[in-house]
């Protein structure tokens, strides 16, 4: 029963997280103008700095 259940679980998770995986950007487009602060130095950060590397942005709440 416990392998059944952990199993539907896991499979849930799997297939929810799929579309993700499936999201391909299209190619020469220009992402939206960001900026913020860096929290380790404290400098002015824009996006527009790091044109044509790949950048791992990550937004996060505490709802």
């Amino acid at each position: 029963m416990t392998r059944t259940i952990l199993a539907t679980c896991l499979l849930a998770i799997l297939l929810a997280g799929s579309p993700a995986l499936a999201f391909e950007p299209l190619s020469g487009t220009r992402a939206y103008p960001i900026s913020g602060t860096d929290i380790v130095s404290g400098q002015h950060v824009d996006l527009d700095q790091y044109l044509g590397k790949w950048v791992l942005l990550e937004f996060w709440a505490t709802w």
